[in-house]
């Protein structure tokens, strides 16, 4: 059940202006999706190890940039990557409609930037 996905984005994506929206990834290219899912707990370790060893082997072919929805739940280090350009913009955004934080739980901008 494991895999490598490749998302072609183009055509009317490409065309929005990276600004217009949070998402600014609107360039003609692709999206890499490296995905392990196994059932037998017993193969935990070979799964994790070959989505890692799969990933370091493409790192040398892909930029810096990420898309937000595959984004593993514990990879907040990516999220300044994953909204570019637009990073401080929302940050600035959250600051004014969600200083507290209160919408913490999804792949967070925080508002302390």
């Amino acid at each position: 059940m494991t895999g490598i996905f490749l998302d072609h984005v183009h055509g009317a994506a490409a065309r929005v202006d990276p600004r217009a929206t949070a998402f600014p990834h609107r360039q003609d290219a692709f999206s890499v999706l490296v995905l392990a899912q196994w059932r037998d707990p017993a193969d935990t370790e070979v799964n994790i190890a070959w989505a890692r060893e799969t990933f370091e082997s493409l790192r040398p072919h892909l930029s810096e940039r990420r898309y937000t929805n595959f984004l593993s739940a514990d990879d907040t280090g990516s999220v300044r990557q994953a909204f570019g350009e637009n990073h401080e913009r929302l940050v600035a955004v959250k600051r004014r409609y969600d200083p507290d934080n209160f919408f913490h739980l999804n792949h967070n901008l925080d508002p302390v930037g």
